[in-house]
């Protein structure tokens, strides 16, 4: 069951991050206030990349880090 719940929130992490990626790059093209957003997208990058390394240290066979 751990193994099912690492797998869907590494996908998860990664579509937020592209989001999270594209909208700041949105929002910097076009307003000033982006500096929270950014912050708040990074925070939550380097929790999904330790979540991540946690998951494939848990799970060796899975090998996730290879794929990101």
């Amino acid at each position: 069951m751990f193994t099912v719940h690492c797998l869907l929130f590494t996908v998860y992490c990664s579509l937020f991050t592209v989001h999270c990626l594209l909208f700041t790059v949105y929002c910097s093209l076009f307003t000033d206030h982006c500096l929270l957003i950014t912050v708040y997208c990074l925070l939550f990058t380097v929790y999904c990349l330790l979540f991540t390394v946690h998951c494939s240290l848990k799970n060796p066979h899975l090998s996730i880090v290879r794929y990101c």
